[in-house]
């Protein structure tokens, strides 16, 4: 890592040193990032990076990590998703790691979820990426498979949260667009490495606690924070127009996006100042602008 990089980095080594947890928090919860830890620490070495803003919350999210024996990068601001996981993997590659295990801390992993996926990884012969399915906080599947049967599921869109990726895959794909910043970093890079011929899978023999939204109206709208319709709004445009977006998505787009809209203007609180995030990314994705968020 170089000064122009401007990373804090804490460091004790921990796990097998086969798999590497990449964790990316945010202002987190730190009885839940604790959960987090606990749960992968004697499987995996642990790397966190830090998007939170406030150095007071910051420095309390390094203590946890390195209390876990984990290794700790202060991304000082938020970077957005895509650059956070990018340095992070960086970290790990440097340490030799074989695999990627891909968390958020809002996320709970089952307990020997890790060994399940390596499991999964070496059936493939490390020729595909293997992801936990997704439940919610009613044990509800909000996974992208959900509906199909079978135990070991092919799927079209990643959510990052929950999947293992082998080095030599990685390699492969590269690294994550942090011209998006946050929404669709992940469906991007699963959609590359689709357009390689590799798989993407989702086991059903393990789980990921995984949370939708801020909340949910009638228990299947998701509803997140305000300024997230903006990275919504930007970059599904944007994201239509690669080469290596499906063609079906590009179309349900299309539709989902007036809906969404609609949605906003008549269902979700705070409709006023989501609208004005969700228009504004529609005119950055038109002007061509990305990375954070500027003045509306």
């Amino acid at each position: 890592m170089t000064k122009n990089e401007q990373t804090d980095v804490g460091s004790e080594a921990g796990g097998n040193g086969q798999v590497c947890a990449i964790i990316i928090a945010y202002d987190s919860c730190l009885a839940h990032l604790e959960k987090i830890l606990s749960v992968v620490a004697s499987e995996c070495t642990i790397i966190v990076a830090d998007n939170s803003e406030d150095p007071k919350k910051a420095k309390k999210i390094e203590q946890c990590v390195l209390a876990s024996h984990g290794t700790y990068i202060g991304m000082r601001g938020n970077a957005g998703i895509a650059a956070a996981q990018n340095m992070a993997i960086r970290v790990a590659l440097e340490m030799e790691t074989n695999f990627l295990l891909l968390l958020d801390d809002d996320c709970l992993p089952q307990p020997g979820m890790v060994a399940i996926l390596l499991g999964c990884a070496i059936k493939f012969q490390n020729r595909a990426v293997v992801s936990a399915v997704a439940l919610d906080d009613r044990k509800v599947d909000v996974s992208n498979v959900r509906g199909t049967k079978g135990t070991l599921v092919a799927c079209r869109d990643l959510t990052s949260s929950g999947t293992l990726i082998p080095k030599v895959i990685f390699e492969q794909v590269g690294f994550f667009d942090q011209s998006l910043f946050v929404d669709g970093v992940d469906f991007d890079w699963g959609w590359r490495a689709l357009a390689l011929g590799i798989p993407l899978y989702i086991t059903r023999d393990t789980y990921i606690g995984h949370r939708r939204g801020e909340y949910s109206i009638a228990g299947c709208i998701p509803v997140p924070a305000p300024i997230r319709h903006y990275y919504q709004f930007r970059n599904m445009p944007v994201l239509m127009f690669r080469t290596h977006t499906p063609v079906a998505w590009r179309c349900t787009r299309i539709i989902k996006l007036p809906v969404k809209i609609i949605l906003i203007a008549l269902l979700m609180p705070r409709r006023v100042e989501r609208l004005r995030y969700a228009l504004a990314g529609l005119r950055d994705a038109i002007c061509g602008f990305s990375g954070k968020i500027g003045p509306l």
